[in-house]
């Protein structure tokens, strides 16, 4: 199979029911695939946390298609628009963040090494 049709859909959802944070898993790492991928949206205002990844060297990539995301790394705060992305290490806990303007959406994925 050379290509794959991935979309977010109620089956896919891995966020918490109620939360804020939507979150769909669109490909899992399997040996088909080298990472995770998943679809993201607020749906109000808010904010979601992460556990530390448990592969060490894990890094995870955001890409952030609408609002403004913070993410908070350890204590360290980063900040993404739209039209930016981000990336770090996945194995420190972390959480996004959507506060103000416009809902945050977009798109992360994380790698794992060999």
């Amino acid at each position: 199979n050379d290509a794959e049709i991935l979309t977010p859909s109620k089956e896919n959802i891995v966020s918490k029911k109620g939360s804020v944070f939507v979150c769909h898993q669109l490909a899992a790492k399997s040996n088909s695939s080298l990472a995770d991928l998943y679809q993201f949206y607020f749906t109000e205002h808010g904010k979601t946390s992460f556990s530390a990844n448990p592969v060490s060297g894990s890094i995870k990539y955001i890409w952030v298609e609408q609002g403004e995301l913070t993410i908070i790394l350890a204590s360290k705060k980063i900040k993404a628009r739209a039209g930016q992305a981000i990336k770090f290490n996945a194995s420190i806990p972390h959480r996004f963040e959507n506060r103000q303007g416009l809902l945050a959406r977009g798109t992360f994925f994380v790698a794992y090494g060999n």
